[in-house]
């Protein structure tokens, strides 16, 4: 269904796109904003979750001076300064190399086949 309305991508933009499905003056007929409007809740209930752990995020790299040594390097952010040092702590605990996940680039080779396709 489309209703003719047009909104960026992204996560910035998702309020928006709340408060386009709460007004009962948008152009949205009954019938797809009652369904709208339980995606919009779920959208709400989940940026608020992710809130709550960038929240614990943050509590973390302000607590570890390893996390914040690791910020500043160019790209490495909280979330993957605090992965990294779980990764590491793992492997300091002594944890099996099964226990640890591999985060190393494996290409993976499709045929035509895979997709129903005559090779």
């Amino acid at each position: 269904m489309e209703f003719g309305i047009v909104l960026r991508q992204g996560v910035n933009y998702a309020p928006k796109l709340i408060d386009l499905v709460r007004d009962q003056d948008s152009d949205i007929p009954p019938e797809g904003r009652s369904v709208l409007h339980i995606l919009a809740e779920m959208l709400n209930e989940l940026m608020a979750k992710i809130s709550g752990l960038d929240s614990v995020i943050a509590r973390r790299v302000k607590a570890d001076r390893a996390v914040k040594r690791l910020m500043t390097v160019p790209g490495i952010g909280p979330i993957t300064a605090t992965a990294l040092m779980a990764l590491t702590a793992a492997a300091r605990d002594g944890c099996q190399e099964a226990d640890v996940p591999r985060f190393r680039y494996e290409p993976i080779l499709l045929k035509k086949s895979d997709f129903g396709l005559r090779a």
